[in-house]
């Protein structure tokens, strides 16, 4: 497998585990619904719950994997990424995801 296929992989697979975080803030916006006694303090100050903004950066960064797993795949008359930006996007996006799933 080379590099790239290696690349596409791993976004590939970072984009499920971004679905499945998806999954668990969801859950966790129901059960919070649910719970109407609590107060949230930053949706107070903002005006946005943490885990409405979680889920919207989540939905984000789910879509930007979907582009860059679009723009890795071979298409005809449609040059792709060259290894150097598949590499720098998925190493981007990993960042980010991982920052996502730390303050969620």
């Amino acid at each position: 497998m080379n590099e790239s296929a290696k690349d596409a992989n791993q976004a590939v697979v970072a984009r499920e585990q971004a679905r499945a975080l998806l999954g668990v803030l969801l859950n966790a916006q129901r059960d919070a619904e649910r719970s109407a006694g609590r107060s949230d303090l930053f949706k107070r100050v903002t005006g946005t719950s943490s885990l409405e903004k979680s889920i919207a950066a989540t939905r984000k960064l789910i879509e930007s994997y979907d582009r860059l797993i679009g723009d890795t795949q071979p298409h005809e008359n449609h040059e792709t990424a060259t290894d150097g930006q598949a590499i720098e996007s998925v190493r981007t996006l990993n960042l980010t995801a991982t920052y996502a799933a730390r303050s969620a």
